[in-house]
């Protein structure tokens, strides 16, 4: 008999932490779903789209640091370059 009420705390608390463990999962999943349709549906403001055309008609790193220090723009296009020289 003794084995039987040692076994149900378990019993529950496993329970407990599988439950805790779908809830989690499924608040992560709907998080990150609805993170990635609000990244794709993002229209991009005015500083974006400026770091995303100085990077875009830059020939080089050296022409984009010219044209950054030149304008006063702030270092957030140096990895935008890679990715509109690539695409």
């Amino acid at each position: 008999m003794s084995n039987t009420t040692s076994e149900k705390p378990d019993n529950i608390l496993s329970l407990a932490r599988k439950r805790d463990n779908f809830f989690t999962t499924t608040l992560v999943i709907i998080f990150l779903s609805l993170g990635l349709i609000g990244i794709l549906n993002h229209e991009m403001w005015f500083d974006e789209l400026q770091a995303w055309m100085i990077a875009r008609d830059s020939s080089s790193i050296n022409n984009l640091f010219q044209r950054t220090f030149r304008t006063l723009i702030s270092i957030k296009f140096f990895p935008i370059i890679n990715e509109v020289k690539h695409n």
